[in-house]
C-alpha cells in the first residue's frame, strides 16, 4: 500500500503540474500529449527503480519489516506511477477543444488527488488501530496468565470476552472519517499548490 500511495501522489504531482504549465503558456493539445506521456514512462521507470534499490538497501541493512521482494516493491511503485499519473492526461486525447480538456484533467486530477488522500489516511489509522489492539491483547493475556496461578481465569475470561465484543462493536460502528478528510485535504492541497506553481512558471513564457 505504502508504495501505491507513493507512486500515485508523485504521478499524479508530475503529470497535472505539466497540464497546468502547459495551460499556462497556452500550448498545443499535441506537446501536451507528449510531454505529459514521455514524463509519465520516464519519471515512473525512474521511481521505481529508486525504490527497487531502497528495499535492497533496507533488507541488506534488516531494516525492511516486509517480506515482499524488492522487485515487487519496486514494480508496484512504477505502476502506480503510470497508471494513476496518466489520468490528467488522457483528456486531451479524448475531449475536444483545450479548454474543455483543461477542466475534465484539473476535476479528474483534484478528484483523484483527494481519494489517494483519503485512502492513505485509513490505511495509517487502521494500521494505528491494529497495533494498539495488539499490545493491548498481549497486556490482557500477560494479565490472564497470572489469574490463572491464583485461580482467577473465569473472571478474566469474562472480562476478555466483554472487552472483545466492546471492541468489535466499536470499530464496527467508527469509521476514521476525519482521517480520510484530512488526508484527501492535504494531499488535495498539495496538488493544487504544485499545480498553481507550475501554471505560474507556463504563464511567464
Amino acid at each position: 500500500m505504502s508504495e501505491f500511495i507513493y507512486g500515485s501522489v508523485d504521478g499524479l504531482i508530475t503529470t497535472f503540474s505539466i497540464v497546468a504549465g502547459s495551460a499556462g503558456g497556452n500550448l498545443s493539445h499535441r506537446v501536451i500529449m507528449v510531454l505529459g506521456i514521455s514524463n509519465v514512462l520516464s519519471d515512473g521507470y525512474s521511481m521505481g527503480v529508486s525504490r527497487y534499490l531502497s528495499a535492497v538497501a533496507e533488507k541488506e541493512q534488516g531494516l525492511s519489516f516486509h517480506d515482499k521482494p524488492a522487485w515487487v516493491a519496486g514494480f508496484m511503485t512504477f505502476l502506480a506511477f503510470v497508471a494513476v499519473g496518466v489520468l490528467p492526461i488522457l483528456p486531451f486525447a479524448f475531449v475536444k477543444g483545450r479548454s474543455n480538456a483543461n477542466k475534465v484533467s484539473l476535476t479528474l486530477a483534484f478528484i483523484m488527488f483527494f481519494v489517494v488522500g483519503a485512502i492513505k489516511g485509513l490505511v495509517i489509522e487502521y494500521g494505528r488501530e491494529k497495533e494498539a489492539r495488539q499490545v493491548d491483547r498481549g497486556n490482557l493475556l500477560d494479565e490472564r496468565e497470572k489469574a490463572r496461578q491464583v485461580d482467577n481465569g473465569n473472571l478474566l475470561d469474562e472480562r476478555e470476552k466483554a472487552r472483545e465484543e466492546r471492541e468489535e462493536r466499536e470499530s464496527m460502528s467508527t469509521i476514521p472519517y476525519q482521517k480520510m478528510l484530512y488526508g484527501g485535504g492535504q494531499t488535495l492541497g498539495i496538488g493544487m499548490s504544485a499545480a498553481l506553481i507550475s501554471y505560474l512558471v507556463g504563464s511567464l513564457f
